[in-house]
């Protein structure tokens, strides 16, 4: 394994992020399984299933019209929201996927992000607090799209 970046875990309210026409909205798993395999070629459908079956937990798409350009779950921990997951169809998109998906989860909302996701400085202009970090390591670079995957650091 070798280190590949860091992984910043960041908290803070959706509220201080930009405004966005991008909207967000609950879908079955298996249905944002299927859209990040057509995406990342990745079929996380079992995943997706697991992650859905959490106590709290929501499946999304953020949408731009009534076209998906970003799936993801979340999922309510004592007062806060997990954004567990968010990937987009490309990494132009990630400021305004998560922008809408952190409005549609709620007033509270910790995520983890790579050092070098297009998000970390607008979350960081935004307020928001870099909480922990960890280390991601990888036998290969290519294994995660650090652009356009906000991963759950324990479920990549």
């Amino acid at each position: 394994m070798v280190p590949r970046w860091p992984l910043l875990y960041l908290h803070g309210s959706p509220e201080t992020l930009p405004t966005t026409a991008l909207t967000a909205q609950a879908i079955d798993p298996v249905v944002a399984a299927g859209h990040e395999e057509a995406w990342l070629g990745w079929n996380r459908q079992g995943d997706y299933a697991y992650w859905a079956r959490r106590q709290g937990a929501r499946t999304f798409a953020v949408l731009d019209g009534v076209a998906p350009i970003a799936v993801g779950c979340t999922v309510r921990h004592r007062s806060v929201h997990i954004l567990g997951r968010l990937v987009a169809v490309d990494p132009s998109l990630m400021r305004g996927a998560v922008a809408a998906a952190g409005r549609w989860c709620g007033d509270d909302l910790l995520l983890s992000a790579p050092g070098a996701n297009p998000v970390v400085p607008m979350l960081v202009d935004a307020g928001w607090r870099v909480v922990e970090h960890d280390l991601y390591c990888a036998s290969a670079p290519d294994l995660m799209d650090a652009d356009r995957l906000l991963p759950h650091p324990g479920l990549l």
